[in-house]
């Protein structure tokens, strides 16, 4: 059985599929997108340190409102 953590932030569930919208999960997920991101001066450093944290757990990005894969 699959279980999903909508709109989970910053607290995922362990053995759960876990989505959020945060753009920054986008970034996190592609390297040229972040290294784009980054050579443009568009990554703060809350950002960086949020980016990092999102590589290590594994959250998917998804727009509730359109559509959950």
């Amino acid at each position: 059985m699959m279980r999903v953590n909508i709109g989970c932030g910053q607290t995922p569930t362990k053995s759960w599929t876990n989505f959020d919208n945060a753009p920054a999960i986008k970034l996190a997920s592609s390297k040229f997108r972040l290294s784009l991101a980054r050579a443009l001066g568009m990554v703060s450093e809350d950002n960086k340190s949020y980016i990092s944290w999102l590589q290590k757990n594994d959250i998917e990005f998804a727009n509730a409102v359109e559509r959950i894969p």
